[in-house]
């Protein structure tokens, strides 16, 4: 949400992200560039004066970014794009990088003529490049489930990026998006059990199912109480990321909304395994 503010400082958005009752972000790179150690330095700084720690980071998702590119100069520059964040995000102490297999080029009429096959090969040498790089640093990566929007665009369901990660470690995995699912036609519950053990991140998000909408949960039409159950008995370990736009709204006061269903998520999981233990 602060991601949107450019004019709102790292430190700013932390001290809201604290008084909202929250201790992990997703880091954001167009909120705070990392491309010198000062910038380095004043990042950590920030993060250990709000007693916040940055669970995930989102890749780049700049035009030029295609990581399912045909073209090989275009699929190493969209690799070393990505890669440049990557020792700076582990620097600060970060965990996950959730990162789009596919490119903007499944968002208009040219991905008509795209071969998806090569495509996902494509992805493939990009996913093995990342992950060298982000298992020497420590980091884990989340491919995430897009938006076909109507077009042949590979790996935006979970049988498919099941596919892709199973080959590797652990380490790879899958992150839900809730309202990508749902646009795609989907339910998000039954694209969490699909994922299973390599779902390693989320972003939680509602929708009407006609847009990308980020809403805070309740306020579209997912099935909230459905996926949470669904995600505790799949033992979900991961981070439960809310990815939500402040649009017209303060990022702090959306950020007060989410801690309030994430409260309510919490108490219902703690009832939950009181009556298991009885």
């Amino acid at each position: 949400m602060w991601g949107e503010a450019p004019k709102t400082s790292l430190a700013e958005a932390l001290s809201s992200v604290t008084a909202a009752g929250f201790e992990a972000i997703e880091f954001w790179p167009p909120l705070c560039p990392l491309i010198s150690d000062h910038m380095r330095t004043n990042a950590r700084s920030a993060l250990e004066s709000a007693k916040v720690r940055p669970a995930t980071m989102h890749a780049p998702l700049t035009p030029t970014v295609n990581l399912a590119a045909v073209d090989e100069l275009e699929r190493r520059l969209s690799v070393y794009e990505v890669a440049a964040w990557l020792a700076p995000y582990a620097d600060l102490g970060g965990d996950v990088v959730v990162i789009h297999p596919t490119g903007a080029a499944f968002n208009d009429e040219a991905s008509n003529s795209i071969n998806v096959e090569t495509a996902i090969d494509s992805a493939r040498r990009s996913l093995d490049e990342l992950y060298s790089i982000a298992d020497r640093l420590g980091l884990r990566i989340a491919c995430e489930n897009l938006m076909e929007r109507g077009r042949p665009r590979p790996l935006c369901r979970m049988e498919q990026l099941r596919a892709l990660v199973d080959p590797y470690p652990t380490s790879v995995g899958i992150c839900l998006d809730t309202g990508h699912a749902v646009v795609n036609g989907l339910n998000p519950a039954s694209e969490a059990r699909a994922a299973g053990e390599r779902l390693i991140a989320t972003h939680l998000q509602d929708t009407d199912g006609i847009e990308d909408r980020h809403w805070v949960p309740g306020a579209g039409r997912i099935n909230w109480d459905e996926l949470v159950s669904t995600l505790r008995q799949i033992d979900y370990t991961g981070h439960w990321t809310f990815e939500l736009h402040a649009r017209d709204s303060a990022p702090a006061s959306v950020a007060g909304a989410a801690q309030q269903v994430a409260l309510v998520w919490s108490d219902r999981g703690s009832a939950d395994s009181a009556g298991c233990s009885r």
